[in-house]
């Protein structure tokens, strides 16, 4: 099911530094799998389990992403960004550290949920 399979990435993660790239051919291919998995399983949004500080273990930009969110991925560094939902306000703020703690971008995001 959907924690099996969230057990298994965070795993994954946990052996390939959390997303640092430091992962095998195998082993990036197995978390695109997994991701993917875990996108189809129409899991909806669950402001419960949202709500709080999260921690960033895995960056990847899609093909489409735009050239400063790829830039910006390239000096983010695994661990040292964070996001937090609000849920009571529906608000998102993302928090990163740059360039080895020499820069920090932040972002407040409003959202709603898709039916």
């Amino acid at each position: 099911g959907v924690a099996d399979t969230k057990a298994e990435l965070l795993s994954i993660l946990k052996e390939t530094g959390l997303g640092k790239g430091e992962e095998s051919e195998e082993q990036a291919k197995r978390i695109d799998e997994l991701v993917s998995k875990l996108a189809d399983a129409g899991t909806k949004f669950d402001p419960k389990v949202a709500d709080g500080e999260w921690a960033l273990v895995l960056s990847r930009n899609s093909k489409g992403s735009p050239k400063l969110q790829k830039a910006s991925n390239k000096v983010e560094q695994v661990g040292t960004s964070f996001a937090n939902f609000d849920v009571s306000k529906g608000e998102f703020y993302n928090i990163a550290e740059l360039f080895g703690g020499k820069g920090k971008l932040q972002a407040t995001v409003a959202y709603g949920e898709v039916e």
